[in-house]
């Protein structure tokens, strides 16, 4: 993997590898996925994507997601993180809108050159950080403004996961703050717990407790950014003791929860 762009607004990479296995994760950024070539399947709450070379794989924030690698061919793909607020108001409106739950995926790229734009970043990787966050604004909003236009016209394809966890999926979203408990899933949607477990844990890539876990920590951290103190984040994001907030937070984000704190202080 190495870096093509990095800045405080967002940040793309090139990847890739011939290594087997699933690798699960979550954050706050939109991402867009070019995939190039592989033996992969990617999930994404509960969706599953077989893509194909040289198709495109939007993600919204906070919405867990990985790839099973099944073979050791070669795997190699670009991924754009970036945060709204690169955006102004209005370009949010409107470029933005492909960018739906739990992603959006375009198998056929004919029409649009996505690969060129792709390639376009390469130029910002030796530039001074001041000039490569502008540059990288205008590429992304130059990829952003032709995947729009492909979005207006052209069919999607996402493939439908096990319904029952869709629907445990929704019901976890909705209540995330409340008391969640693989007892009471199973009771709600009459499913033994460990068969439960395993379905979700095959539909999503981690255990229900994990992926309630993971979207809580990234909500605290979100009301953090947004001024809260730290006890109050955590009370807010669902959780009822301090003390494994702290830990789990740590764990998670590498760093204490008021050195995110103090990171907003600084940035602000």
């Amino acid at each position: 993997m190495y870096d093509l762009v990095n800045t405080d607004s967002g940040y793309a990479w090139y990847n890739m590898t011939n290594e087997t296995g699933r690798f699960f994760h979550c954050h706050t950024e939109y991402e867009i996925m070019y995939f190039i070539l592989g033996d992969v399947d990617i999930q994404i709450e509960g969706r599953s994507y077989t893509p194909a070379p040289e198709s495109l794989l939007l993600i919204p924030p906070n919405n867990m997601h990985g790839f099973i690698v099944k073979s050791a061919h070669l795997f190699k793909r670009v991924t754009i993180h970036f945060f709204p607020e690169i955006l102004e108001p209005e370009e949010r409106n409107l470029l933005l809108k492909p960018f739906q739950a739990p992603a959006r995926y375009f198998p056929d790229l004919r029409g649009i050159h996505i690969n060129s734009l792709v390639e376009d970043l390469k130029d910002c990787k030796d530039i001074e950080a001041p000039l490569q966050k502008i540059k990288f604004k205008h590429r992304l909003i130059s990829m952003l403004a032709d995947i729009y236009q492909l979005y207006t016209c052209a069919a999607v394809h996402p493939v439908p996961g096990d319904e029952r966890i869709n629907s445990v999926l929704q019901y976890l979203n909705e209540n995330i703050k409340e008391d969640i408990s693989l007892e009471r899933l199973s009771r709600k949607y009459f499913i033994d717990k460990d068969h439960l477990n395993k379905l979700f844990s095959k539909e999503i890539g981690i255990p229900v407790h994990r992926y309630v876990q993971v979207k809580r920590l990234i909500l605290a951290r979100d009301e953090i950014r947004k001024g809260s103190g730290i006890e109050e984040a955590a009370y807010k994001a669902g959780f009822k003791d301090y003390s494994n907030f702290y830990r789990a937070y740590k764990s998670f984000f590498g760093i204490k929860p008021s050195s995110q704190r103090n990171e907003v202080t600084i940035n602000n």
